[in-house]
């Protein structure tokens, strides 16, 4: 989150789910707070703007993609996140495409 500022909210939720928050939050010395912060944080999609890709492929190099670097970072990402990797993945197919293309390898 990039906006610090902090706002007091009240909420409601079952006791079996706050139980199961309040586990999850001990098993990773986080605050409640916390835990609930990042698990809301976590559930919206990363949304790369136009400028971001475009400096992503501006800055892209031939030699930067490893397979097994990407699987591991394909593992580690949740459901909703894993949209802006394939985002990324297709620009860095087409700078590939279009630098074998410029090198007459078809």
């Amino acid at each position: 989150m990039n906006d610090e500022r902090r706002v007091p909210i009240t909420l409601r939720m079952p006791r079996a789910l706050l139980d199961r928050l309040k586990e999850a939050a001990d098993a990773r010395s986080h605050s409640m707070n916390a835990e609930i912060v990042q698990r809301l944080d976590t559930s919206f999609p990363v949304s790369l703007n136009k400028a971001d890709m475009e400096k992503f492929k501006h800055d892209l190099k031939p030699q930067d993609l490893f397979e097994e670097n990407l699987m591991v970072a394909w593992r580690c990402l949740d459901e909703p996140n894993k949209e802006a990797v394939l985002q990324i993945v297709k620009i860095m197919a087409e700078y590939d495409y279009g630098m074998s293309r410029k090198d007459g390898i078809k």
